[in-house]
């Protein structure tokens, strides 16, 4: 079936909590030693969208200029609200 995945057993607070990373995103990370001496900064565009029924979050990113890439699937607990 085609359409808005399902979100099979999520419930609605881990729904609106996971909805809130969908979309398009310009990423910026900076990377600090235990002083706080910079090791490095990184920019970078990324893409979020549901998966696997809706119960996860691909978060797929690419660096700026080209050369690094990422991927990240979010889910939440729903019995103990952590993200995952």
């Amino acid at each position: 079936m085609r359409g808005r995945p399902s979100r099979a057993g999520l419930g609605r607070p881990a729904e609106e909590v996971l909805d809130r990373f969908l979309g398009a995103w310009r990423t910026e990370t900076t990377v600090r030693d235990g002083e706080g001496k910079v090791l490095a900064h990184t920019r970078g565009m990324a893409r979020a969208r549901r998966t696997l029924d809706g119960r996860f979050v691909e978060f797929r990113t690419t660096s700026i200029p080209p050369g690094d890439a990422d991927l990240q699937l979010m889910t939440m607990d729903p019995a103990t609200g952590a993200l995952r």
